[in-house]
């Protein structure tokens, strides 16, 4: 038997080819190989089927109606019809499908072979590892691709209803905001999180509660009943020196050690850990997979199967990690049979396992991938661990023996045995608790009573772990039953959503990974946040809905069907909304920085109601949106992209307020112009502008502020020589 292997991309192709070389004998197939470069084809926009139509942006032509049609990516026609002319060539039995094991890898080949008329029997090679052992199973074991069905067709509904919901909610809120709003599925309930949490610390009004508690030999003994004030709480405290020991709870508690890795818990620990981005834990991640050294990486499993040689694997890396032998105390039997690690039947659901090393030797790692390499390589090593063991103590006394004044509870806790954890962090400090010890029936005498202030704390901002950790479980968000049953996107694709919300101009992040929103994103917030598209609840209903499809517990034309009526809906409800309401009426966006007078937005452009002069829509010849108007009046660096040079180039800069410019130009009909803008420094983004130094090499900004013989570059946001008829109309 003759196959064609088409895999998804040349180092997965490279990976097989050399196992199959190793293990051809065992195989007992005659395979050639191709590869993709990941996707080759991909849907054809809306303008593209019905040019007269949809050339334009109208709401009258919403909800876009199309045909689902795919094109070939440009630069990708000669891999299409190379692999076109192979699977008609007669020389195979069959086709083996090599995409990556998710449902994105069985989509993107399977949507090639369709392209090009495959007519070939196929079978799937699928693995979580890329070890050559474990190719050489697979590739043993091939199924036929139809068995993959569910997880092709909730791949292909996910990519409709993501379409769909692209084009017609981001077609319609951008013609009524009056500038590019991109908003998907998964996009807008993201951005009002970070929103409403940013409002939540912004509104936060600080409060104290006061509680009773009493001091004993440098134990503080508390009683949980709060008080509004201090005066309330002073008033009720007992009058008396002494308190007795009703009950001591003492109570030694075993812990194992923390799951395995699934993708996002692995982002959210790298990043408190080591302070990686989600972004980049992913990339970091998927060259120690295509290096052979874990397993597959986007992965919502936190399980091995029981066929896993954990023994070999543990004796493979210890030393590379540099784990002392002696705090192994778990033979491979003992974690085979605990179901905290091990679960078949999960990994049969899921379709893979937790991220974990292969056991391959990964000696020469350095960086960043050795620190996620190590995190990960520990995470699995700390199953042989002893478990920990933790001592909680909790004395319970009521104050001269009195039921009535209520109970003061004194805890402490230590570390009886850290076990695992001196695997997990070689420099972890274990709790030693106070040393006190009490009886029951023991009189504490004297005690010293004292008001004990609580003082409540804003929620914190979300940041690269946290977001991710909130993605994968909104407890924050529950459903009408007060259940946390589902997700935000997938582990696949939240990190690049959140990059996409980022370079959109939906947030910022901070050095320390840190999201903070946007007047763009507040805006689009106030306008519609109040649609179901953006409710977090709603989100993972639609998420819960494509995964019944993954698993073959719903039907794909029904469950694609239901979607898109919920983005009918939101569509409508979008064309429906007041336009001037939507980009703020007459509500200022800004104070004028000449006159103080309002600045609001109008059919043309952001203007001064004072009618001072003072032009805050245009900066360079180039007109702002709203959004950066009232960026530029808050006196924040804001960036505008498609400036012009000189020499006519276009290049993206930031523009940093510095006060008022003065200006004065002719215009066709020979009359002065005159009027005031802002004065701006300019600063350029990373990898903007090339130019040649005196030595010939090309240089580029790296976020430097464009500096002349004088200094920082000035740049002015007066209109220029070029007038239109529209610069004299009254805003």
């Amino acid at each position: 038997m003759k196959a064609l292997l088409i895999a998804e991309k040349p180092s997965l192709m490279r990976e097989i080819q050399a196992a199959y070389r190793e293990n051809r004998k065992a195989i007992g197939l005659d395979i050639d190989f191709m590869a993709q470069a990941g996707h080759l084809v991909g849907l054809k926009m809306p303008d593209e089927i019905d040019k007269e139509k949809y050339g334009r942006w109208s709401l009258d032509n919403l909800p876009i109606d199309v045909p689902y049609q795919y094109k070939v990516i440009p630069g990708k026609n000669e891999l299409v019809s190379k692999i076109r002319t192979a699977v008609k060539s007669g020389d195979y039995d069959f086709v083996i499908h090599a995409g990556d094991p998710d449902g994105e890898g069985e989509l993107l080949v399977r949507l090639v072979l369709d392209y090009v008329g495959n007519k070939l029997p196929v079978k799937r090679f699928w693995s979580n590892d890329l070890t050559h052992d474990a190719i050489a199973e697979a590739l043993q074991n091939l199924k036929n691709d139809s068995e993959y069905d569910n997880v092709y067709n909730a791949a292909l509904v996910r990519q409709h209803i993501d379409y769909q919901f692209g084009m017609n909610v981001t077609v319609a809120a951008t013609i009524k905001m009056g500038e590019l709003y991109r908003l998907g599925r998964v996009k807008a309930p993201i951005i009002k999180m970070i929103v409403d949490r940013e409002r939540e610390i912004r509104n936060f009004q600080q409060t104290s509660t006061w509680k009773r508690s009493f001091l004993y030999d440098n134990c503080e003994f508390v009683n949980e009943e709060a008080f509004k004030t201090k005066e309330e709480c002073k008033a009720a405290t007992p009058i008396t020196d002494r308190a007795t020991v009703d009950a001591v709870k003492d109570e030694i508690k075993s812990v194992k050690a923390p799951k395995l890795f699934k993708l996002s818990t692995l982002q959210t620990e790298a990043h408190k850990v080591l302070g990686m981005g989600a972004a980049q834990t992913l990339s970091v991640l998927q060259d120690l997979y295509e290096a052979k050294l874990v397993s597959y990486p986007r992965t919502d499993c936190e399980y091995i199967a029981s066929g896993v040689d954990v023994g070999g694997i543990k004796n493979s890396i210890i030393g590379v990690v540099g784990v002392d032998r002696d705090l192994i105390k778990r033979g491979a039997s003992s974690i085979k049979g605990d179901s905290a690690y091990v679960n078949d039947k999960a990994i049969s659901t899921e379709g893979h396992t937790a991220i974990i090393p292969t056991g391959l030797s990964a000696a020469s790692l350095t960086g960043r991938h050795k620190d996620l390499y190590n995190l990960i390589a520990r995470r699995f090593l700390a199953m042989f661990g002893e478990f920990k063991q933790v001592r909680n103590i909790s004395v319970t006394t009521y104050p001269d023996g009195n039921n009535d004044y209520g109970k003061y509870v004194w805890k402490d806790a230590l570390d009886v045995n850290p076990g695992w954890e001196y695997i997990l962090n070689p420099n972890f400090q274990a709790r030693t608790g106070s040393g006190k010890v009490y009886r029951e029936g023991e009189v504490l005498v004297p005690i010293e009573f004292k008001e004990k202030e609580v003082v409540s704390k804003p929620p914190a901002r979300y940041n690269d772990g946290s977001l991710i950790a909130a993605l994968d479980k909104p407890e924050a968000f529950k459903d009408d039953d007060g259940k946390v049953d589902y997700k935000i996107g997938t582990p696949a694709t939240r990190a690049t959503i959140i990059e996409e919300c980022i370079k959109t101009g939906y947030f910022d992040k901070d050095k320390k990974g840190v999201f903070t929103p946007t007047i763009k994103a507040e805006r689009i917030v106030d306008s519609i946040g109040d649609i179901d598209l953006f409710q977090v609840t709603n989100s993972g209903r639609l998420e819960s809905m494509l995964e019944q499809v993954r698993h073959g517990s719903a039907n794909a034309k029904t469950v694609e069907d239901k979607l898109m009526k919920e983005c009918i809906s939101a569509t409508e409800d979008i064309k429906g909304r007041d336009t001037i309401k939507m980009r703020g009426g007459d509500k200022p966006i800004g104070q004028c920085p000449c006159c103080q007078g309002d600045v609001v937005s109008g059919k043309f452009g952001a203007y001064c109601k004072e009618k001072c002069g003072m032009i805050v829509s245009k900066a360079m010849g180039k007109n702002l949106t709203d959004v950066q108007v009232q960026s530029l009046l808050a006196g924040k660096k804001t960036l505008v992209k498609g400036l012009k040079s000189k020499d006519g180039k276009l290049y993206d800069a930031y523009l940093i307020p510095k006060g008022i410019a003065d200006f004065s130009y002719k215009n066709k009909a020979g009359e002065t112009v005159q009027g005031k803008s802002f004065k701006l420094d300019m600063e350029f983004p990373k990898t903007n502008f090339k130019s040649k130094s005196s030595s010939g090499k090309t240089s580029s900004s790296q976020g430097a502020k464009k500096t002349t013989k004088s200094g920082t570059k000035k740049a002015s946001t007066g209109r220029g020589k070029k007038k239109t008829d529209d610069d004299d109309r009254d805003r």
